[in-house]
């Protein structure tokens, strides 16, 4: 990113008034975890300034910086400066939070002492064009969360397709374990029941239904509001059906487990709370057939089946949080 000069604000911070007694100085400073914090811009505008913030000085000036993120550009300059001639506030927007920090000490040192910024063996640093003030109503994007330990829990629905019929509906609840770019989900899943019309004369069926939990392991590509979990698993549990409307009515159950393979999309418009959208593809291992007796064979299950669902899901990190 390149800057050039504003002259007008150049002279801004140079021409400050003389008074006879001395007084200290003030530099505030905000900024968010991603950018350089107060110890950091106190250590680079003392060593512009050849002596420690609090030297007594003739002339007293107030600084006040604070950066923040914005949409699109990256980040925001605001840069507040009162002496006794005044209070001006300028902004400066640019894609690099370390370099518009630099700026802010630079510009802060000359206001202090307008011979800072030839006392240091630092080179001069170039100063971006002022911009106008964003829009009261501009979009700030939350603050993505820090990397490390987290759980999440997540709560959802949505169809079964092949393992019980055509089409048919899925619940599900899940509890992940995340890390950087890996996350680990245990969760179960019920696959409501289902009818089943038998063959033959008479109006003789079965209801079918089945449950089951699963073990998934993913790797999570991600940008700032959006995940994409990308998983491979198995799930095990058990199908179960009962024949209705013949002369002895049966049930039974079997067992079920299959592999499973799958991406998803995590949306997420709160720092805690996300929306998913997952699909999975499932290759079953047992592959039950449901058979009512002497009407044979109503369904078995497909060679591959899927899942697709939707739902929420609420995190919570695993990490103390800073004490400063």
């Amino acid at each position: 990113m390149t800057f050039n000069a504003p002259m007008s604000f150049a002279a801004l911070v140079a021409v400050i008034a003389q008074d006879p007694a001395l007084g200290y100085s003030r530099f505030d400073w905000e900024a968010p975890s991603a950018c350089p914090q107060r110890d950091t811009a106190v250590v680079w505008l003392e060593q512009r300034l050849g002596r420690p913030l609090d030297t007594p000085r003739p002339v007293v000036t107030e600084v006040h910086a604070k950066l923040v993120a914005v949409v699109p550009e990256g980040w925001r300059l605001d840069l507040t400066i009162t002496t006794s001639s005044g209070t001006n506030t300028r902004s400066w927007v640019g894609g690099d939070c370390a370099k518009l920090a630099e700026v802010a000490v630079l510009l802060a040192a000359v206001a202090i002492d307008p011979d800072a910024s030839t006392t240091t063996e630092s080179p001069p640093l170039a100063i971006p064009e002022p911009t106008a003030p964003p829009e009261p109503n501009e979009v700030t994007p939350p603050p993505r969360e820090p990397e490390g330990l987290g759980g999440s829990l997540r709560l959802g629905g949505g169809v079964d397709i092949g393992t019980l019929g055509p089409v048919t509906g899925v619940v599900l609840g899940s509890l992940a374990l995340r890390w950087k770019a890996i996350r680990f989900d245990l969760g179960a899943i019920y696959r409501v029941i289902h009818r089943l019309d038998a063959p033959g004369p008479g109006p003789a069926d079965a209801l079918v239904w089945g449950t089951a939990g699963w073990l998934d392991g993913c790797g999570v590509p991600r940008t700032r509001w959006i995940e994409v979990p990308i998983c491979a698993g198995f799930e095990a549990g058990s199908l179960a059906g009962r024949s209705r409307g013949v002369t002895v009515a049966t049930q039974s159950r079997g067992a079920w487990a299959a592999a499973r393979l799958g991406a998803g999309i995590l949306v997420l418009p709160w720092r805690r709370v996300g929306f998913v959208l997952d699909a999975r593809l499932i290759v079953p291992i047992t592959r039950s057939r449901f058979t009512i007796d002497g009407r044979g064979d109503v369904h078995q299950v497909g060679i591959v089946t899927g899942v697709i669902t939707a739902g929420v899901e609420i995190r919570h990190p695993f990490r103390r949080k800073s004490s400063h």
